[in-house]
């Protein structure tokens, strides 16, 4: 998983125990930025459910290896969304989020430049009815000397605090969870080139059935 989501390396992000929102929990008040790298050790705390960990996709460099669409709209019907993505040819990995929403995940075969990761997400949204949907990496380009850091995003597994958020697990077509082993094979078979992103942005918006 480190590997598979290597990210910006000098900051990592965590939060702490959710507080309530409204019907919702939220993790706003105790999510914070630490700039401290991601570590082996970070990674197998959070697989155990022992804190949260989260990665800033885009690099130093300016460079990525993956990103998402973050889709909040809890009124759609994934399973309706994950098989039209999959109609379409989208390369795209599901992944319920600690809110109980959707993060579709795209894997790079190599580091590519952050804008173009970005323009390619918010292509595949909107031609999936996801138009507005939040895109990680939120930023093109981090001035890292000057010490600037990216948003980073939570990461598959990691705790629920007791059930007070979702399960953040890769997600099947038909519904069932991915175990951790499952999603590193269905990130890596989806993992995707420059050529091939471009190809699907000349592709017309997929069939709705």
């Amino acid at each position: 998983m480190m590997a598979l989501f290597a990210g910006f390396h000098g900051a990592h992000g965590t939060h702490g125990e959710p507080v309530q929102d409204g019907l919702k929990w939220a993790i706003k008040t105790t999510a914070r930025t630490v700039r401290e790298p991601v570590t082996r050790h970070l990674w197998e705390r959070h697989l155990r459910g022992e804190i949260s960990l989260g990665v800033i996709p885009i690099r130093e460099d300016g460079t990525c290896s993956w990103g998402s669409i973050d889709v909040d709209q809890y009124d759609e019907d994934f399973l309706k969304l994950i098989d039209k993505a999959e109609r379409g040819g989208f390369p795209l990995v599901p992944c319920r989020s600690k809110s109980g929403g959707l993060h579709l995940f795209l894997f790079l075969s190599e580091p590519i430049p952050a804008a173009v990761v970005q323009s390619s997400l918010r292509d595949m949204a909107a031609k999936l009815g996801l138009a507005g949907s939040e895109i990680f990496p939120k930023q093109s380009v981090v001035l890292s000397e000057r010490g600037d850091v990216g948003n980073w995003i939570a990461m598959p597994g990691g705790p629920t605090y007791g059930g007070k958020l979702k399960e953040q697990a890769g997600l099947k077509k038909t519904g069932a969870e991915m175990t951790i082993e499952e999603f590193i094979d269905a990130a890596e078979k989806a993992r995707t080139t420059v050529a091939a992103l471009e190809q699907l942005r000349k592709v017309s918006r997929p069939r709705v059935a």
